[in-house]
């Protein structure tokens, strides 16, 4: 009956000719491949017959089958078309002669051409079942009608109409931009449309594509050294106003430094930074901390980030007169300003002593100055737990007043 179908297709169809690589898989264990030829009678769009004739080899031993395939196709898209074929035939291997019941899928990519690319996959059904599983990829390697690869023909568009524009009315687009007035000031600026437009457009040229969006949204409007503004998607007017000139400052001091921008006082982060906004011009710095008082004079350009180190504490010397461990009068002052100075910062006091005489006498006596500056320093108002002692020491050199001395030395953090 098969038989009969297909050569009554040849008689109304012109036919194609096919041919794919095939890998087998059986059930029993033994695996290869081989190759498939084709001749198909696409009579219909969604339907057509064909013949198959196949051979190849497997881990067994050879094989080889006949087959008369029916198959049915669905509805084409862009991608291709899916399609199910039914083939009746017999296989010859090893095993003997056997009639074959195949059941199988197709895929048909969408496009035109002669040669049109072709993937199956089936499965051969026997007596006692499932018998072998195949796939086989290749295609049609000549038609006479060249029709597209998917089974059901694309119908061609129609030509468009011509418009006949007229004079008198518009088109609903032109009339749009011209309902749609956008007066920008400055005339520099671009105008962003929301989606589905997505795109900055110059403001001179903005009203087609707001005609175009038609949405709700704000629209922004943007213009270099102006302040952002939106305005409704209708159109309208807007004037953007300037924005203010801005700059910054990133100040490099010690931790815990107070540091004073203008008259503003700003804290430090952990590592002693600040990074401020500040207005072109001028800037006063004023830093305390850690015994020093310090003064910074910077400038700051519009737009521009200006890095200023401050100036690191330096080292405090008290001096004494011989054998002596007093804080005199005249070194009060220094003491006073330091403690006021101290803010979260620390300091080590050592005391020292001229090189001549008994060496553990001077030690002594080094200790005794240091321990006499550290009160002197707690007294004026810093916290005794920032203030350190730290060892004697010897001066080097010849005697003289230099060697009687107390050493206050800043320190980041606690020793």
């Amino acid at each position: 009956m098969m038989l009969w179908v297909a050569l009554f297709m040849s008689a109304h169809a012109s036919p194609e000719l096919g041919a794919s690589v095939v890998g087998v898989v059986r059930a029993d264990g033994p695996a290869g491949g081989g190759a498939r030829v084709t001749v198909g009678f696409p009579a219909r769009a969604i339907w057509a017959v064909e013949a198959q004739a196949e051979g190849g080899a497997t881990t067994a031993g050879g094989y080889a089958v006949a087959r008369v395939a029916g198959r049915l196709f669905g509805e084409s898209t862009e991608v291709g078309s899916l399609g199910l074929w039914l083939a009746a035939g017999a296989m010859v291997d090893e095993r003997g002669v056997a009639p074959r019941l195949t059941v199988g899928i197709s895929v048909v990519p969408a496009g035109r051409g002669r040669t049109r690319l072709r993937f199956d996959a089936g499965g051969e059904i026997g007596s006692p079942g499932l018998d072998a599983a195949h796939l086989a990829v290749g295609g049609v390697l000549w038609g006479n009608d060249g029709e597209p690869r998917s089974p059901r023909p694309v119908r061609p568009e129609p030509e468009p109409e011509a418009m006949v524009e007229s004079e008198s009315e518009p088109l609903l687009a032109d009339a749009a931009v011209e309902l749609l007035e956008l007066r920008v000031e400055p005339a520099d600026a671009l105008v962003w449309i929301p989606h589905p437009v997505c795109a900055w457009a110059p403001a001179s040229e903005a009203g087609a594509l707001l005609a175009e969006y038609g949405g709700e949204q704000p629209v922004q409007v943007r213009a270099p050294g102006y302040l952002p503004a939106t305005i409704d998607a209708s159109g309208g007017e807007v004037t953007l106003e300037p924005a203010p000139e801005q700059g910054a400052v990133v100040i490099v001091g010690w931790p815990g430094d107070v540091l004073t921008i203008d008259g503003r006082q700003v804290p430090t982060d952990q590592d002693g930074v600040v990074v401020a906004n500040a207005a072109p011009g001028p800037l006063l710095l004023d830093v305390v901390g850690y015994g020093r008082v310090a003064q910074v004079d910077a400038y700051v350009g519009d737009g521009m980030a200006l890095w200023v180190r401050v100036p690191p504490p330096e080292s405090v010397r008290v001096l004494f007169g011989a054998n002596s461990a007093s804080v005199a009068g005249t070194v009060v002052g220094q003491v006073r300003a330091l403690a006021e100075a101290m803010g979260d910062g620390h300091v080590l006091v050592r005391g020292g002593s001229s090189p001549e005489g008994n060496a553990e006498a001077n030690a002594r006596l080094g200790r005794r100055r240091a321990e006499a500056v550290r009160g002197a320093l707690i007294a004026a108002g810093a916290p005794a737990d920032q203030v350190h002692l730290g060892e004697p020491e010897v001066a080097d050199g010849p005697p003289g007043a230099q060697q009687r001395r107390v050493t206050m030395t800043p320190l980041r953090s606690a020793p």
